[in-house]
């Protein structure tokens, strides 16, 4: 089965609340590329995920799913999940929260009816149980859905590093320069269809304070996708550029492979 990942067009981020979380305001899509996931009867529960041994741990947000509906007495079967990873990990993109609402999913498919989701399960998961298109609000669980725009081409890019979003959040809380955003003229040019630019992310700053790294990257994509814009979704570090054509991703795609960009790929932004 597939787990899809999002992108953020827009982030804003409020103070950290007495409850240890963020307001946040974002619009949240779902693109084509996809995790893995085969589920397959066992006779005891087992996550195996090739080529990422360090991602079979109790940590894992689908072992965290599995472990929530056994705590629910629920009929949970034994099974081992096969999880072939593709959206990178610490990247901005959602993956370990779509890998979660998968087993969850697969739960419904097979008669395991389950109620409301605490928030340890990630707070973008219950997005992922529908996809599309969805402005999320409160503390990212809160969601409005907007007209999806499938098959509106997408550029990632990815520096080849994980960035820790409870450490970009952690640098967030600490920074002075903390920038003003609103992301109301991202939503209203999203709903005449048009391409927002610029698109804000308050993280972003946060972001290279916790990795460097990031913004010389971002730099860099930056000359080489002009005159297009990039933008960093999530906390980072994957930015993505929005408005190409086919042919133009094409030609992008390989100038930024040419110039050693570790991850590119070219997909779409999807539909449910």
């Amino acid at each position: 089965m597939r787990a899809g990942a999002k992108i953020n067009i827009g982030l804003w981020v409020g103070p950290r609340t007495a409850s240890g979380y963020h307001p946040i305001d974002t619009i949240l899509h779902s693109v084509a590329l996809a995790d893995e996931i085969v589920i397959v009867p066992h006779h005891r529960f087992r996550l195996v995920v090739p080529g990422h041994p360090e991602l079979e741990t109790e940590s894992n947000l689908i072992q965290r799913a599995y472990g929530w509906l056994l705590s629910q007495n629920l009929p949970v079967p034994p099974v081992e999940v096969t999880l072939h990873k593709r959206i990178p990990v610490g990247a901005g993109l959602g993956g370990g929260s779509s890998d979660g609402a998968a087993l969850l999913r697969w739960a419904q498919s097979v008669g395991i009816h389950w109620g409301t989701m605490p928030a340890e399960l990630g707070m973008d998961t219950p997005f992922f149980l529908q996809e599309g298109a969805a402005r999320a609000t409160g503390f990212g669980n809160q969601y409005q859905s907007l007209p999806a725009w499938p098959n509106l081409g997408v550029l990632l890019m990815n520096p080849g590093f994980a960035v820790s979003t409870k450490m970009v959040y952690q640098a967030y809380d600490i920074m002075d320069n903390q920038e003003e955003c609103s992301i109301d003229g991202v939503v209203t040019a999203w709903g005449r269809q048009r391409i927002p630019d610029p698109i804000c992310n308050v993280l972003e700053p946060a972001a290279w304070r916790v990795a460097p790294a990031l913004k010389d990257f971002r730099d860099a994509v930056s000359r080489w996708l002009s005159p297009f814009s990039c933008f960093m979704s999530g906390s980072g570090g994957t930015y993505f550029s929005l408005g190409m054509d086919p042919d133009q991703i094409a030609w992008y795609r390989e100038k930024l492979v040419i110039n050693q960009v570790p991850w590119v790929v070219a997909t779409q932004l999807s539909e449910p």
